[in-house]
């Protein structure tokens, strides 16, 4: 019993020695555990810019507002008052920014106020002068306001003058020198003419006009004068429609030069201003010639330079040439067989000829044509050519 205490005894000193050391090392002080470094305070999350604030609601602009008027059938020179309204909006005082006319020098139109109030309208005064308008007449006024709105009246009317012309004027066509001719022209109050159009059209007739229903001219007169111009006196007639008008008639006599035709007719009425009737048209030349100016360019020394000159007639009458003369002896000219297959067929052809002798510089000539035309017995051809030397 001894001997199993004492190695009993034994065992336990050769285990404390190998216990001891995990004894000390865990009575040994812990030491704190390790922090990870410090983290700057978190920031709080950004926030977005802030908006700013709700606008109210926008008014659309109003749609642009239309208006016309129809004066009707009106005398010239009459000057007529009217107006109109240009509505505004519920939402706002609106201002008129601008009035815009097509026709400054006939009409004016002015704003009673430059704003417009809330739900209201602003009345446009206008005033429309017919001192220089003739026919069928559109003019418009257009006002803007600041909400980008038009408004837009169109105003229309048929202007007569006090005495009608029918036609408005003497107008010829061409007329072939050496032949007359004659032109009708009626002149009635202006005012019976435009019931006619006012029925036809259904459109109101003015007030302004100042019925009367004979028109009593005193004379007629031309101007400028010309021995081959005549206007007869006016004598009465019954137009379309029963009433009585005044008829004119313009006489162009044989021996007008063939020229443009621009005069004028003035008939003196009691009582009323003068009625002036332009006179246009053309007297064309009875002899044409093909080219109208003969022109040879560069003409070699010792060569001959041809051009064709052609007359054409415009009734196509015959005719004969019976002479043809130059100041400068180069140049010749003869009459050829014409051609019958061409259309319109020439009158007469010439060959002319210009023969490169000296000098060598630039000749201006003419040629004159003698022909047995009663209106273009002499014709004159201005004739260009240069002579040039033939040696390099």
């Amino acid at each position: 019993m001894l001997k199993t205490n004492s190695l009993a005894l034994l065992g336990a000193l050769l285990v404390l020695p190998a216990l001891a050391p995990v004894t000390a090392q865990q009575a040994a002080p812990a030491l704190p555990p390790s922090r990870p470094p410090a983290l700057p305070p978190a920031r709080p999350p950004a926030r977005p810019p802030a908006l700013p604030p709700a606008l109210p609601p926008s008014v659309p602009p109003s749609v642009p507002v239309d208006q016309t008027h129809d004066f009707g059938v009106l005398p010239r020179g009459a000057v007529l008052p009217f107006h109109f309204s240009v509505p505004g909006v519920a939402e706002r005082i609106l201002k008129i920014s601008k009035i815009s006319i097509t026709c400054d020098t006939c009409t004016t139109a002015v704003a009673r106020q430059t704003e417009i109030p809330a739900g209201g309208a602003v009345e446009i005064d206008v005033l429309l002068d017919t001192a220089t308008l003739s026919g069928e007449i559109s003019k418009s006024i257009h006002v803007v306001t600041d909400d980008g709105r038009t408004t837009t009246m169109v105003l229309s009317a048929h202007v007569l003058p006090r005495v009608v012309a029918t036609p408005p004027r003497f107008e010829l066509d061409d007329l072939v020198q050496g032949e007359a001719a004659e032109l009708t022209l009626t002149f009635a109050p202006g005012w019976r003419v435009a019931q006619s159009i006012s029925v036809a059209s259904d459109r109101p007739l003015a007030e302004a006009w100042a019925p009367f229903d004979e028109l009593v001219p005193t004379r007629a007169s031309l101007s400028p004068v010309a021995d081959w111009l005549g206007v007869s006196a006016p004598r009465a007639v019954s137009d379309p429609t029963g009433a009585i008008a005044q008829e004119l008639l313009l006489s162009i006599g044989e021996s007008a030069p063939a020229a443009s035709i621009n005069a004028r007719v003035t008939v003196q009425l009691d009582g009323e201003e003068p009625l002036h009737l332009p006179v246009v048209g053309r007297i064309v030349p009875a002899l044409v010639m093909m080219p109208t100016t003969l022109a040879f360019g560069p003409v070699e020394e010792g060569q001959t330079g041809e051009l064709v000159l052609e007359l054409f007639e415009a009734r196509g009458r015959p005719l004969r040439v019976t002479g043809l003369s130059c100041a400068d002896p180069r140049l010749s000219a003869r009459v050829e067989g014409l051609n019958s297959n061409t259309d319109p067929a020439p009158a007469a052809r010439l060959v002319i000829s210009f023969a490169g002798e000296p000098p060598l510089t630039l000749a201006r000539t003419e040629l004159v044509v003698l022909t047995d035309h009663p209106q273009q017995p002499r014709l004159v051809i201005p004739v260009f050519a240069r002579v040039v030397s033939s040696s390099p």
